[in-house]
């Protein structure tokens, strides 16, 4: 757990890394002595490898499920939503980072 402070504002944040299995699961909690009203509290972001080109990830639709797509970097964020509230076939949380030049052999990073 990593936990940062700022006395003067009252304010202290942590941020959780646990993994469990092939997954690393990431939280943040922020407390304050004062009442304050925090508009969005994300959670921890992970550095990815600097040796990649683009992001692979998987969306689907019903005869079209895992269908690879892949997303050059840009800067922000990489997003994935799903409006039904549950990860399934058409749009599951996974993404690969492969190395540069990585076509069925290479390096990848899961996330």
């Amino acid at each position: 757990m990593l936990r940062y402070a700022d006395e003067a504002a009252g304010l202290t944040y942590a941020a959780r890394f646990r993994s469990e299995g092939d997954v690393i699961l990431a939280e943040a909690e922020l407390d304050s002595l004062l009442d304050i009203h925090c508009h969005w509290l994300a959670a921890p972001v992970l550095p990815a490898p600097q040796m990649s080109d683009e992001i692979l990830d998987w969306h689907g639709t019903w005869l079209r499920e895992f269908h690879r797509q892949a997303t050059p970097w840009s800067h922000g964020i990489r997003m994935r939503e799903s409006r039904s509230g549950r990860s399934g076939h058409e749009h599951p949380p996974v993404a690969a980072i492969p190395s540069r030049g990585a076509t069925r052999s290479g390096m990848v990073r899961h996330l």
